[in-house]
């Protein structure tokens, strides 16, 4: 289908809602409207029968701390808006839509962005749809967060129920072509880096974009070990329960941020038109990423392609409670470029998720990645198919670096294809307490471990939703308790079931 087809498509095919009434109004600050088919510039646009007409009356206005601007459901509006003036805490500043109808549809006409928000805080972005198409692929997104002033930052900014799609970026697999895509986050190189505090990216939808569908970067990308990088580092961005579809390359990148959060999103066919994990952190400390359910993530089996990635000085990450299916490069492929001995990958905590038919690998190391701790995960290598349960190679070819310090326990490995084990050049890797279901190549030697045979699980299929995962519970009985227990502090597993301080293997608790 052509990007004009699908625009017409997804115009027709929205929901219905009242959102706003025609005489809605703001305590605190005025309320602005715009109205494609019958508004006028020259108006003042407070009133629906006084609406401005189009994003340029939006973009010579200076908005002040409790505005509103409601744009009219089932109206068009090209170009690019860059509205101006920052809101407070207590008064943001609000784009909506007001009558029924189809959310607004901002199209961008191949601009740099089709909403720009350019050094303003305190925005709420919502209920709104936003495409970029162009004749050629270029440097353009669909909205922009950009701060461009030295050692500036930019607080509290809300893009919610948002629709972007049709973004054509840059398709390259060089940095630059990161930039493009969905919804971007950016602070430009400067004097002293700026930075972003408190941005949320909630309940949206993301299809058909190129190069990415969300991320942050700031420049310079800085170790999270520099004493600089306290003064550069992201705070509080949160990217919750989006839907993300068909991305050229990753899903979601997050980068010098402190403890971000990448919760409840659903993403498939990710790194549609390059290789490139699904998910991943870079330069970040304690960053999370929970109960997301990733698929079909790349094209072929090469290159990287995982669902999840903890990259370049990435410290203390931890990745749980996550579903990951059908997916070319597996459940992880930790990085570290060893281009810079000073880079580090550390700490990354790995645990109660579900891999399903991963690709050719569940488990992959790329380049020196330092004291990773992964237990209480279930694989599952389905019938016909081949993957090694973990793989570790360099990152660079002429600078081989490999992963140092892994530990392995109370893992589940449901082998009805084959399984195997790919350590190369690892060094210190662990294992102690983890179930192997059915036979594998070449197996680790290990602490205590429990072998069961696949017969009984024979008839295991991928699983069709999230309730459906409760079948490993069986597969947890068949492996009894473990041996090594789990940490004291963590109460769930997948399912949200409390565990009872019984120790066992897999995901899910029997």
């Amino acid at each position: 289908m052509s990007f004009r087809l699908m625009k017409t498509a997804l115009l027709l095919g929205c929901c219905c809602s009242i959102m706003m009434s025609a005489q809605a109004r703001s305590r605190s600050g005025n309320s602005y409207y715009v109205d494609s088919l019958n508004g006028s510039d020259a108006r003042n646009g407070r009133s629906p029968t006084t609406a401005w007409k189009s994003v340029k009356a939006v973009n010579a206005h200076l908005f002040r701390s409790g505005d509103h601007i409601y744009f009219r459901a089932g109206c068009e509006f090209p170009g690019m808006m860059r509205p101006l003036g920052s809101g407070t805490p207590a008064a943001p500043i609000v784009i909506d839509r007001y009558r029924e109808g189809t959310m607004p549809l901002f199209t961008g006409d191949g601009g740099r962005a089709t909403i720009l928000l350019s050094d303003v805080s305190f925005w709420i972005l919502r209920h709104v749809q936003v495409s970029n198409d162009a004749p050629a692929e270029g440097k353009r997104s669909g909205i922009l967060l950009e701060a461009t002033r030295s050692a500036e930052i930019v607080r509290n900014i809300t893009i919610q129920d948002v629709h972007v799609f049709n973004v054509r970026g840059l398709t390259e697999e060089d940095n630059a072509a990161k930039d493009t895509g969905g919804i971007g986050i950016i602070a430009q190189r400067l004097d002293r880096p700026a930075r972003f505090v408190d941005v949320l990216i909630s309940r949206c939808n993301i299809e058909h974009v190129d190069n990415v569908g969300i991320w942050l970067n700031s420049y310079p990308l800085l170790n999270p070990l520099s004493p600089a990088w306290s003064l550069a580092k992201n705070e509080h961005i949160r990217v919750m329960n989006n839907q993300i579809s068909d991305t050229g390359r990753n899903a979601i990148i997050l980068r010098q941020a402190q403890a971000p959060v990448i919760e409840g999103n659903t993403v498939t066919h990710s790194s549609a038109r390059h290789h490139g994990n699904a998910i991943f952190t870079r330069s970040t400390r304690d960053a999370l990423i929970s109960k997301n359910e990733v698929s079909f993530t790349g094209t072929e089996p090469s290159g990287e392609n995982a669902a999840f990635d903890a990259d370049i000085d990435s410290l203390h990450t931890v990745i749980e409670y996550n579903w990951s299916h059908d997916n070319q490069g597996g459940l992880f492929s930790l990085c570290n470029n060893p281009s810079n001995d000073a880079n580090v990958t550390d700490g990354t905590v790995v645990r109660f998720n579900v891999s399903e038919n991963d690709g050719v690998r569940a488990f992959g190391f790329s380049g020196r990645v330092t004291h990773s701790t992964i237990y209480n995960n279930t694989v599952l290598i389905g019938e016909g198919r081949k993957e090694a349960i973990v793989e570790a190679r360099p990152f660079l070819r002429d600078k081989p670096r490999f992963a140092d310090g892994a530990t392995f326990f109370n893992n589940v490995v449901i082998i009805l294809g084959e399984g195997s084990y790919d350590f190369a050049g690892a060094t210190d890797m662990t294992f102690d307490s983890n179930c192997i279901v059915g036979e594998s190549i070449n197996p680790f030697l290990e602490t205590r471990r429990f072998v069961v045979a696949a017969s009984s699980f024979r008839a295991f299929a991928p699983s069709a939703s999230w309730s459906s995962l409760s079948k490993y519970r069986a597969v947890a009985i068949a492996c009894q308790p473990a041996l090594h227990p789990e940490p004291s502090h963590l109460s769930r597993d997948i399912s949200g079931t409390r565990i009872w301080k019984v120790s066992f293997r897999g995901a899910l608790q029997p």
